[in-house]
C-alpha cells in the first residue's frame, strides 16, 4: 500500500533557517534512504523561488499559493498546500501545518526542547 508523507519545508525559505532547516534536510534524506517504492515523500512550501539547495532535496515539492508570512498565519487554521492524499502530515516547526491530508491522516508535530 502506497503511503504519502508530507513535511513542511517552510523553514528553508526563512532568512535564518537555523537548526530546523538542518532537521528538514536530514529528514528528507533519511526518508529517501529507506528506498521504499511504496513511500512517497512530499514537501509543502510557500510561494516563491526555492532557495539554493531546496531543488536538490529528495522529495516532490508542493508550493502553496501564498508567501511565507501569510502561510504561517493560515496554517494555524487551514492546511494550505497539503496534498489531499497525504497519510502523514509532519509539521517540522511551530508554524505548522496542523492538519490536512487524507481523512485518516496522522498529524505529527516536531518540537525542539
Amino acid at each position: 500500500m502506497k503511503r504519502t508523507i508530507t513535511i513542511s519545508v517552510d523553514q528553508l525559505y526563512r532568512p535564518s533557517p537555523g537548526g530546523i532547516a538542518t532537521y528538514v534536510r536530514g529528514l528528507a534524506t533519511g526518508l529517501a534512504a529507506v528506498a521504499d517504492a511504496q513511500l512517497h515523500v512530499r514537501g509543502v512550501a510557500p510561494r516563491g523561488v526555492p532557495p539554493a539547495g531546496v531543488g536538490e532535496l529528495p522529495l516532490e515539492l508542493d508550493g502553496a499559493p501564498v508567501g511565507i508570512k501569510l502561510l504561517t498565519r493560515l496554517w494555524r487554521r487551514w492546511p494550505l498546500g497539503v496534498a489531499h492524499d497525504s497519510n502523514v502530515v509532519h509539521a517540522t516547526s511551530m508554524a505548522g501545518p496542523f492538519g490536512g491530508g487524507a481523512k485518516d491522516a496522522m498529524i505529527n508535530f516536531s518540537r525542539s526542547s
